[in-house]
């Protein structure tokens, strides 16, 4: 199974990662790349697009780092509300739904809690 990871610092490009298949050794093949995903304002209405790209009307002397890399990890947010709200609207299941969730949530408490005790292996678990 291949995995990709997506990595951001302040101020810099954000990284992919992709990892191959776990070896025996416990080891996998990994490459690194620098990426600049695009924002896709052109996929919202309007109203959302909007705070993708201005934040003017934000505190300018004081802005928060989400703001300044695009209003939640680099401008996701307003697509993440978008799809939910519609799929409310529309009466359907959201592409993000809670199952999907809680997987992604998952996987981020494990990667802390591995690192925050030398790189432990911890497994993630699945929520079907």
């Amino acid at each position: 199974m291949a995995i990709k990871l997506r990595w951001n610092m302040e101020d810099e490009a954000q990284v992919l990662f992709r990892m191959g298949p776990k070896k025996p050794d416990r080891g996998r093949d990994v490459s690194v790349e620098r990426v600049t995903p695009p924002a896709r304002a052109d996929l919202l209405p309007p109203e959302l697009a909007y705070y993708i790209t201005h934040q003017d009307e934000l505190d300018p002397d004081n802005p928060h780092q989400s703001v300044l890399q695009g209003n939640g990890h680099h401008g996701s947010h307003p697509h993440l509300v978008h799809e939910f709200v519609s799929s409310i609207v529309e009466e359907r299941k959201p592409a993000i739904d809670a199952i999907t969730a809680a997987n992604w949530s998952a996987a981020g408490i494990c990667a802390h809690e591995s690192a925050m005790n030398g790189g432990i292996e911890v497994v993630i678990p699945s929520f079907e």
